[in-house]
């Protein structure tokens, strides 16, 4: 029987989009758009006491 189970493990961080020059500055202050950048898709693992 694992101590720790882990199944289907997803983390993602939304990144802002910067918009070049002045006025793209300007527009990310009052607002901002998304992309999300997924650092982990689907991980699963288990650790057994001892390992």
């Amino acid at each position: 029987m694992p101590i720790i189970l882990v199944e289907d493990l997803s983390k993602v961080y939304p990144v802002a989009i910067k918009e070049p020059g002045l006025k793209g500055t300007v527009r990310h202050f009052f607002s901002r758009t998304y992309r999300n950048i997924k650092a982990v898709e689907g991980v699963s693992f288990s650790i057994e006491p001892g390992e």
